[in-house]
């Protein structure tokens, strides 16, 4: 049977790459076991950037938060900088 989890990720405090929030996680299972997740996160200038994070589990098993553990994918090229918002890694368009 399905059941409601509590939320496992949200915008960190304070971090400059997620005050606009974060969307769009997909996770799989690494060969060392840990989960892993990437996450579109959105910073000031409206600049989306790829993260990476561990998926932590409680006692019984169920997902309880994450471990920050970087940047995948960050904007460097122009036409990721745009300064209009509408650049990024995700949706450079």
């Amino acid at each position: 049977m399905m059941r409601p989890l509590a939320l496992v990720i949200e915008p960190e405090p304070g971090n400059p790459h997620e005050v606009e929030g974060i969307l769009n996680p997909a996770a799989f299972v690494a060969p060392t076991a840990d989960s892993i997740s990437f996450q579109e996160s959105w910073g000031r200038a409206i600049f989306s950037r790829i993260g990476i994070l561990r998926v932590l589990f409680d006692d019984s098993g169920d997902p309880c938060g994450v471990e920050r553990l970087g940047i995948a994918l960050e904007p460097q090229m122009p036409y990721e900088l745009r300064p209009d918002g509408g650049g990024g890694c995700e949706d450079p368009a």
